[in-house]
């Protein structure tokens, strides 16, 4: 992998035409659309081979640049400074970028493209890297999930048949479902939407933002276009860091239209809203998937791999794939649900029905594990054991992350310090993968959150009080609630 000149790996589609005549290819000419967005395109390979009049190009009309426009012959074609570019010309422009990345002295390209594509498709794309701005030998055509395979596997050793990849990128989503015999990888199925990808993503978090704009101001901002654009700026940067962070702060500087004096915008969001925002975006992908999925053939059972490709992934992607997603939003009790215990076993909560009454508590370690609340919480436990009632308990420290040992340490120090053997499950991370789905229903299913989808649980004491005979949530306290009024409530459960 060889980096650019901006020292990454990888390069965006985009091409800037300036007014002296120049060319900008890359990211610098990404950074050209707040001040030369109607001479900036992007996304030329997706249109290759498609009529202006298209379906597909009709359909989703709203989503395209403001600077495609019909060619002579009916084709997609993109216009800047009153010059007509068409699809094939930007194209080579970009593969001609790569080439100076690589060095002039690679002569010879195997250029991967969309398994979607049809040989017309491929013919015109072959033209284009093939053409007199590149002094490049095409010497073959690779489809892209093929080229994933043959990276992936050849380095890790791996002897799978039956694969699925599933790619996210820029602009398009695609899917598709490979069988590997006799070190041939051969494509059984694939489904795309062309007009579904991370710019997409990136403009639902941007409806987001001019959304608390709106609401906090009361200003309509919808016509600055420089405020737009940051904006843009900012969610692509807040994407990247929600993909490891349980949270981050977006900060614009703008001016207003007619006004030099500089402002500032200020918000943040969580992970959960963030996936919330993307929810019906990523249901559409699964929804191609198990289409793909019907169409090969096979059952999710018999997928033996699964293969995220993309520069920048969402960390749910592959829970949803697997099938997780689905509990999670549609989960009428708290028994379809299961968790990793502190032991990482996975435990059904289905095996906790059979009791009156559950508490599903937050403790944590450094941060109050002793404190009265908990030492109460604990009391009420050993008092109504014998009448039905049953705790399962999640650590967690204040800061929302784990230290390695804490686990064990939380563990050792419940049952020594309160002898009590109830179920403690692995530690709190409400987006991870051992407890999202549990901590996603009970946020849903709580009173306190069902108008209010901003409130944020304060994970440390919060507690859950569950029907033990449906599993739905009867009562939410919050970490200072009085353990006398917690009392009343189990009582009323367990007569």
């Amino acid at each position: 992998m060889i980096s650019n000149s901006e020292n990454q790996i990888g390069t965006p589609s985009y091409v800037s035409l300036l007014n002296d005549g120049n060319l900008l290819i890359g990211q610098p000419a990404k950074n050209q659309i707040k001040i030369n967005h109607l001479s900036t395109f992007c996304g030329a390979k997706i249109f290759i081979g498609m009529k202006f009049d298209d379906p597909v190009i009709l359909k989703n009309s709203e989503k395209l640049p403001q600077n495609i426009v019909r060619g002579q012959n009916g084709d997609v074609c993109f216009s800047a400074n009153s010059q007509i570019f068409t699809r094939q010309q930007v194209c080579s422009k970009i593969i001609s970028q790569f080439q100076q990345i690589a060095g002039f002295n690679f002569k010879f390209a195997i250029i991967s493209l969309p398994d979607y594509f049809n040989q017309q498709q491929r013919s015109l794309f072959f033209e284009s890297a093939n053409s007199n701005y590149t002094s490049l030998t095409i010497k073959g055509l690779i489809k892209q999930s093929t080229a994933v395979c043959l990276a992936y596997f050849d380095a890790y050793n791996f002897n799978t048949k039956k694969i699925a990849v599933y790619h996210l990128g820029g602009y398009t989503f695609s899917i598709s479902i490979l069988n590997y015999e006799d070190g041939i990888y051969d494509i059984v199925s694939t489904q795309r939407d062309i007009f579904s990808g991370g710019e997409e993503i990136n403009n639902l978090l941007s409806e987001y933002i001019i959304k608390q704009y709106i609401s906090q101001t009361g200003i309509n901002i919808t016509k600055c276009y420089d405020f737009i654009q940051n904006v843009n700026d900012a969610t692509e940067k807040a994407k990247c860091e929600l993909s490891y962070n349980n949270e981050t702060s977006i900060c614009i500087e703008y001016l207003l239209p007619g006004n030099q004096e500089t402002r500032h915008f200020n918000c943040s969001i969580s992970r959960l809203q963030f996936e919330d925002i993307c929810e019906d975006f990523l249901k559409n992908t699964i929804r191609l998937s198990e289409k793909c999925l019907m169409d090969s053939g096979y059952s999710k059972d018999q997928i033996d791999e699964i293969i995220l490709k993309g520069a920048k992934k969402l960390r749910r992607k592959k829970k949803m794939i697997n099938g997780s997603e689905q509990i999670q939003s549609n989960a009428s009790s708290l028994y379809e649900l299961s968790a990793v215990d502190i032991n990482g076993q996975n435990v059904t909560l289905k095996n906790f029905n059979n009791k009156k009454a559950i508490i599903i508590v937050n403790v944590a370690c450094k941060c109050g594990l002793t404190s009265d609340h908990y030492s109460q919480l604990v009391g009420l436990y050993k008092q109504y054991k014998s009448q039905g009632l049953e705790i399962l308990a999640f650590p967690c420290n204040q800061f929302g992350q784990q230290e390695p040992w804490a686990e064990s340490e939380i563990l050792s120090y419940t049952q020594k310090t309160f002898n009590v053997d109830f179920p403690l499950f692995s530690k709190i991370d409400v987006n991870g993968e051992n407890t999202h789905a549990v901590y996603k229903y009970l946020r849903r299913n709580s009173e306190l959150f069902q108008n209010n989808s901003t409130t944020k649980i304060p994970w440390n004491f919060a507690k859950f009080l569950i029907d033990g005979k449906t599993g739905k949530v009867v009562s939410y306290f919050n970490p200072k609630v009085n353990p006398n009024e917690m009392e009343q409530h189990i009582k009323q459960l367990l007569q």
